[in-house]
């Protein structure tokens, strides 16, 4: 849909190759590296993102959670890093370490599970809540 942001177009190298060896390369989206913005920024401590969490998640699923079977389940926290889309420059991107709460969500009693997907991103330096279907 519209609303979501447009997927990173990743470094690509395509070779092929014949009976005589290879014909032909082509390089696609060449990643150029920026500035390094901060060399060692501060993390926030874990337990102000569990308090992030715990006062910003149930705004965000609150219209899931009407039914009595309806919420998630967080089963694993992860530290790690996303491209973040830089907000006075649409077209360019930074790595962020964020934290990521993974599990699984029910709805209408069915269950919804992908071990990949972030139910919840923070920022872990700044504690901005992260909506990764828009990349910001």
């Amino acid at each position: 849909e519209t609303i979501y942001h447009l997927p990173l177009a990743y470094e690509r190298l395509f070779v092929d190759v014949g009976e005589d060896g290879i014909f032909q390369l082509r390089y696609d989206n060449p990643l150029r590296i920026g500035n390094t913005l901060e060399d060692s920024p501060a993390l926030l401590s874990f337990e102000r993102i569990l308090e992030i969490f715990g006062s910003v998640s149930p705004l965000m699923y609150a219209p899931f959670e009407q039914a009595s079977n309806n919420g998630i389940q967080v089963d694993r926290v992860a530290l790690g890093y996303m491209n973040l889309q830089m907000k006075d420059h649409p077209d360019r991107y930074q790595m962020v370490p964020v934290w990521d709460f993974f599990g699984s969500r029910t709805i209408e009693r069915e269950l919804y599970e992908d071990a990949n997907l972030s139910l919840f991103t923070i920022n872990a330096i700044d504690g901005t809540v992260i909506d990764r279907y828009l990349g910001y």
